[in-house]
């Protein structure tokens, strides 16, 4: 196996939103630094994402001085900043339920504009508790399962080859690690504790695939049924389809890209042979 580098980085600030590259990141329990400690709730203070409103794609985030700058290809921009008040409330996310600070009544004004419906912004603070199913002792933000999620680039241009003048960008699975490298395409399945940089990663799970992926990174466009139909033709196990590595933070404070990337320990079966065992 050739030398393996990060080659990109992304934090999502907001889930289910624009994602921003970045040069180095910073990491906590939760997650990278800033990504997706914010959300959008809607009625009784349900989770709202790309999969029901795939017009998310559109609203991007920008970091400033003091906190975030919104905005979309026909809107202004709005900034945003932590809010201060001591109100809370609860949200649902999945199966978990956590506390919340709603964000003020303009920004969410500003957003319920863009959705056609009413909406609400809310910020995790640190008081708020979520953690990783799987007895993994480790807190989550508002990502969906895993703190960090990582995919490579010889999987994705596997992908790429597979489908016809089809050319995904690695945004479109939403990762937050995309590593390069001279190996076989899915060799990440059998990853089980990495290196990267001086940072420590234990592989926990993997990725199972929503239709989130179909959905132009840009346009906030359906795009038909790929890459989940090509996926199904061989990513396929116990009816989900698999790609990329759900991960947690065992040690390290920082990562950036060009850093180096370890395999320490190699776990369990690729899918494939799994596969082939039936």
């Amino acid at each position: 196996m050739g030398s393996l580098r990060v080659q990109e980085l992304f934090i999502y600030p907001i889930k289910s939103t624009q994602g921003i590259r970045v040069q180095e990141m910073e990491l906590t329990e939760l997650g990278p630094a800033y990504d997706r400690r914010w959300m959008l709730v809607g009625e009784k203070n349900q989770f709202l994402t790309q999969r029901k409103f795939p017009q998310l794609s559109q609203l991007f985030v920008e970091f400033d001085e003091e906190g975030l700058q919104l905005f979309t290809p026909s809107m202004r921009r709005i900034k945003v900043r932590v809010p201060t008040t001591k109100e809370r409330i609860v949200v649902k996310i999945w199966q978990d339920v956590c506390q919340a600070v709603p964000a003020d009544a303009e920004i969410n004004q500003w957003i319920s504009e863009l959705l056609r419906i009413p909406v609400t912004l809310v910020y995790m603070p640190e008081s708020s508790q979520r953690e990783v199913r799987e007895s993994s002792h480790s807190g989550l933000s508002f990502a969906d399962t895993h703190p960090f999620h990582l995919i490579t680039s010889p999987s994705l241009i596997d992908l790429n080859n597979r489908i016809l003048n089809e050319n995904l960008l690695s945004l479109c699975f939403r990762p937050n690690v995309v590593v390069r490298g001279d190996f076989p395409p899915y060799d990440e399945d059998q990853w089980d504790l990495i290196k990267i940089g001086d940072a420590e990663f234990r592989c926990r799970k993997w990725c199972s695939r929503c239709q989130i992926p179909t959905i132009h990174p840009f346009i906030g466009v359906r795009q038909g049924s790929e890459p989940l139909h090509t996926l199904e033709t061989y990513r396929l196990w116990k009816q989900e389809i698999w790609f990329g590595q759900n991960m947690i933070l065992v040690s390290g404070s920082k990562i950036k890209v060009g850093d180096p990337v370890s395999i320490m320990t190699r776990a369990g079966n690729s899918l494939a042979e799994l596969q082939a065992q039936g």
